[in-house]
């Protein structure tokens, strides 16, 4: 298990909430962003788990950037440099064949998906990443397949 040392606001944030937590909003991140999320819970796990990856970042002086967009809730890129820098061209080697996919792939779903996931993480906590999964959902109040319906809208008198 690894401890957090993340000791500015946006790593408060990420302490507060347990690793299974962390590890839990990731996998909903991969379900709802399938191609980046994918990606980042791979070489999440690889390294450790979420809070493995949030000390790697802070190790390469990432930290501020990713505080950025957990303030902001808007993410920006990572550089190619940033990616290599961080993880190292084996680990995205590995990553690109155990998921079957070129590394080309791999470095740019990891410069777009690890800023998306950790701005996602500051979204509100009633609706977990931001992602609907634990947002009350609001009923939609649309009548498919009436004739009538489709019928009126279009200005056309039903038979």
């Amino acid at each position: 298990m690894t401890t957090a040392t993340l000791s500015t606001d946006a790593g408060k944030t990420i302490a507060k909430k347990t690793e299974m937590v962390l590890e839990n909003d990731l996998s909903a991140f991969a379900h709802r962003f399938p191609v980046s999320g994918r990606i980042v819970h791979a070489v999440s796990s690889e390294v450790g788990g979420v809070l493995a990856l949030a000390d790697l970042l802070e190790a390469h002086g990432i930290w501020p950037q990713v505080e950025g967009w957990m303030a902001t809730g808007k993410p920006t890129t990572l550089s190619a440099e940033t990616i290599y820098a961080v993880f190292g061209a084996p680990l995205v080697d590995r990553t690109a064949r155990h998921l079957d996919i070129p590394v080309e792939s791999v470095e740019i779903q990891l410069a777009l998906g690890i800023p998306k996931f950790f701005a996602a993480l500051a979204a509100d906590e009633d609706d977990e990443l931001g992602l609907g999964f634990g947002a009350k959902k609001k009923a939609k109040h649309k009548n498919r397949g009436n004739r009538n319906n489709a019928a009126q809208r279009s200005g056309i008198s039903p038979p």
